[in-house]
């Protein structure tokens, strides 16, 4: 039976490896930047100015699309995105990582949401390891991205990010550490199939 994984999270609760390692474990492709990347080529826009403008939520891919016919740059990217996401989850299973990949599949019989959390302290303790900065600079970052997607979900869903009743597991990711939390998952999405 086909499934299709989505995993909303919040930075520094290592969702994005949580999801790499899920797909790997399960046999499945994961969706994350390569959604962006396949965007980029159909608009035929480099990946990373799309990814500077994803990030900082500035007018840059307005202004490169003005004249195309297009609504607005963060629309064209949001229909290519969800367009990609919906070809690859007919070919079969797959996770997806942030995206609003439980927004898009919310309404397919095949969808298992997660949302991966962690307190504070952890995922400053995270982004101090893995981008060597300080606490204060890693919260910054922590509250820099986070804020960063509330708002890009906000804007292609009208929904809270946060709204943690668009999710069906809610797992911290602090408790189990990452390989913890991707066996608890596992066995989540077995017992689902009813294996």
């Amino acid at each position: 039976m086909k499934q299709i994984i989505t995993i909303g999270r919040q930075f520094g609760s290592g969702g994005r490896e949580i999801g790499l390692k899920l797909a790997e474990k399960l046999g499945l492709k994961c969706y994350d930047k390569e959604i962006l990347q396949a965007a980029a080529r159909k608009m035929d826009i480099a990946p990373s100015i799309l990814a500077r403008s994803e990030e900082s939520n500035t007018s840059l891919l307005y202004s490169l699309l003005m004249g195309t016919g297009t609504n607005s740059a963060e629309d064209q990217l949001a229909k290519y995105e969800t367009k990609f996401l919906r070809q690859q989850a007919e070919k079969g299973s797959c996770v997806i990582v942030g995206r609003c990949g439980s927004y898009v599949f919310r309404d397919d019989p095949a969808l298992i949401s997660f949302y991966i959390t962690a307190p504070i302290e952890k995922r400053i303790e995270r982004i101090v390891r893995l981008y060597g900065l300080d606490e204060e600079e890693a919260l910054r970052k922590i509250q820099s991205m986070d804020k960063k997607r509330a708002n890009y979900y906000y804007y292609h869903t009208d929904k809270k990010w946060t709204d943690l009743s668009q999710y069906q597991f809610i797992l911290d990711s602090s408790v189990f550490g990452v390989e913890g939390t991707v066996e608890l998952m596992e066995k989540i999405i077995n017992q689902r199939e009813g294996k």
